[in-house]
């Protein structure tokens, strides 16, 4: 009966180690299994990450070629847009050198005006002088007339108060010529200023 016992617990030993053996091949198998679906899966993955990115890969390269397409049209529009900017500063200096010109010359006008509209006062106040002298000699001789008529005839008076009339008609005379000359100077100048 002790060999027996010793065979069982052989046959159960060896059933064991069969067992063991057994349940290691089936879960190699199903391990192969599942890392030969895994592998799959994977792999199927990996293919379409290979073709997304080789995609990608031809988009990038697509817009590096448009880019580089694009530069020379780029550097084009941007020397155009200089040259342009560099004109448009050229105007508005010679602009501001217009306007600074325009103002000193305007500056030069209304000091040229000034002085003439002075000018213009000072002929109107001799114009007002000389009428005013003028009246006073008419005044003169219409008293001198007066005179002349009062006195006795006399041929030495007579000549003296002749001599004195033609003084005053010369006097006359010139103020009447010296108030034409400064009418045509006011007149001149009414119209310059105007």
């Amino acid at each position: 009966m002790f060999t027996l016992a010793e065979n069982d617990v052989l046959w159960l030993i060896i059933g064991l180690a069969a067992g063991w053996v057994i349940a290691w091949l089936w879960r190699g198998r199903m391990m192969g299994n599942r890392i030969a679906m895994l592998r799959t899966k994977y792999r199927a993955k990996y293919e379409q990450l290979k073709r997304d990115l080789n995609g990608r890969i031809a988009r990038l390269e697509d817009d590096r070629l448009n880019a580089e397409d694009l530069i020379p049209a780029r550097d084009t529009a941007v020397a155009e847009r200089d040259r342009l900017l560099r004109q448009q500063t050229e105007q508005l200096s010679d602009r501001a050198g217009q306007i600074l010109h325009l103002m000193a010359d305007r500056a030069d006008q209304q000091t040229r005006l000034t002085k003439l509209e002075a000018a213009y006062a000072t002929l109107q106040q001799d114009h007002r002088a000389a009428r005013a002298l003028i009246g006073n000699q008419n005044k003169r001789i219409a008293d001198d007339g007066a005179k002349l008529a009062a006195l006795d005839p006399v041929p030495a008076r007579l000549t003296a108060t002749e001599k004195k009339l033609a003084q005053t008609l010369k006097n006359l005379e010139s103020a009447e010529a010296l108030v034409d000359t400064q009418e045509r100077d006011i007149s001149r100048l009414h119209k310059r200023t105007v």
